[in-house]
């Protein structure tokens, strides 16, 4: 079965080089862990070409970067806590 994208654009008030390090460096600022997350109380980090999950001796891979150029793409594959297998293709891009 395919599903057709979803497609949405955030306007934000700051340079692409500021959001994009914003949205990757300190995505763990951001991200809403309680609602959002596998195991609800640890952090998120990119770590590597990896976004990662930890909580105490846990840890969980959400995302593999697929493509990284900085400031203008970012490409994933996101799986926040599933399989490669059934992953969605993310992509974030400044205009």
């Amino acid at each position: 079965m395919s599903i057709p994208p979803t497609r949405r654009e955030i306007r934000v008030a700051a340079t692409a080089d500021r959001t994009f390090s914003l949205f990757t460096d300190r995505i763990g600022d951001w991200w809403p862990l309680g609602d959002y997350a596998v195991y609800g109380d640890g952090t998120v980090a990119f770590e590597g070409k990896d976004v990662v999950e930890r909580a105490g001796d846990r840890a969980t891979i959400w995302a593999e970067v697929t493509e990284w150029h900085p400031p203008r793409v970012l490409r994933l594959s996101w799986h926040p806590g599933g399989t490669v297998e059934r992953a969605a293709d993310l992509r974030v891009r400044a205009h």
